[in-house]
């Protein structure tokens, strides 16, 4: 069921799921849309799922040699964290942070 949920993420849809192994579903998109050169943002619901779902993928992805960041909504408006974390291969944050 993750790996479902992976590709129809890659696929530019919204996957919706209601069990558990959502955590999985994001990192498998992710990566496969990082094989072909593109970079991926991340949207979750709130700072701290922002913080803890970056953390826990960014070994993962750091041994595949990308990189990985967050934006907070606390980061200054246009301020170097922010820019950092949007210079990495793959940036998790809010909806409200991505500007939707």
């Amino acid at each position: 069921m993750q790996l479902i949920g992976g590709l129809v993420l890659y696929e530019g849809k919204i996957a919706e799921m209601a069990r558990r192994g959502k955590d999985i579903c994001g990192p498998a998109g992710v990566f496969h849309a990082l094989l072909e050169g593109n970079h991926s943002h991340v949207v979750t619901v709130n700072d701290y799922l922002v913080r803890r779902d970056a953390n826990w993928i960014r070994p993962a992805f750091e041994n595949l040699g990308l990189t990985v960041g967050f934006i907070q909504s606390d980061m200054e408006p246009g301020g170097e964290a922010r820019r950092n974390a949007y210079g990495c291969d793959v940036t998790y944050g809010t909806n409200s942070e991505f500007g939707f």
